[in-house]
């Protein structure tokens, strides 16, 4: 009975998700998308859980955590909470060869990453997400033009082409940027509030690994 339960639960805020989802796209007034957003994080916290992510309320934790190489690019929210909450590929399918991409790892640090938030689309109220992923046998990723490398005086040696299929078990990480406005109060950390009120912090970042790069966390739960 508890089991059914928590599966009736489930699905109501999966319901619940879908139709946030669908109100944000459609809404124009700020205030209201502020509220619409805060719940679709929350919801999406706990969709990202069910599913065995690992979230990370300390951004610079979670890139330290993270091992080997990635191609992260910014994504849709709606189609990667759908490919992980329906175990689905996702298709990479540039209408023409253009930067789209970043290669990183994490001891790159902010370098290479920042520029993951520019190189993809989408997003959702004031949600922008980025993902990380292996590059897989279905995946092709190749380096871009020199010209492409540096714009308005930018330095983006890492960017890159991507296309192809990302399959459940290539996704290794998600992160979520959200306005401080757009992100639920009570979830703000002490640290957080800190830069917010000494050096002006605008966004908050939270971080969900998947597959192989959600064991580092793992393993530290069970030795502790």
């Amino acid at each position: 009975m508890k089991r059914e339960k928590l599966l009736f639960e489930q699905e109501e805020k999966g319901r619940r998700l879908e139709d946030v989802i669908e109100l944000l796209k459609e809404e124009n007034d700020e205030e209201r998308a502020e509220e619409l957003t805060k719940e679709a994080y929350s919801l999406i916290k706990i969709k990202f859980l069910e599913e065995g992510g690992v979230f990370y309320d300390d951004i610079n934790e979670f890139y330290d955590n993270l091992r080997g190489d990635f191609i992260v690019r910014m994504e849709s929210p709606e189609r990667l909470i759908h490919s992980v909450a329906r175990h689905e590929d996702l298709e990479i399918r540039p209408k023409k060869d253009y930067p789209n991409a970043v290669e990183w790892r994490s001891n790159y640090g902010s370098v290479g990453l920042r520029d993951a938030f520019l190189e993809g689309t989408g997003m959702l109220g004031g949600m922008v997400t980025v993902f990380g992923f292996r590059e897989g046998e279905d995946i092709e990723v190749s380096d871009v033009e020199e010209r492409e490398k540096n714009v308005f005086g930018r330095e983006r040696g890492f960017v890159r082409i991507a296309k192809g299929v990302v399959h459940p078990e290539d996704m290794q990480f998600i992160v979520l940027r959200l306005p401080v406005d757009f992100f639920p109060e009570d979830e703000i950390t002490l640290q957080e509030k800190k830069d917010i009120q000494k050096h002006g912090q605008s966004y908050i970042f939270r971080g969900f690994a998947f597959n192989e790069s959600a064991e580092p966390a793992k393993e530290e739960k069970v030795a502790a």
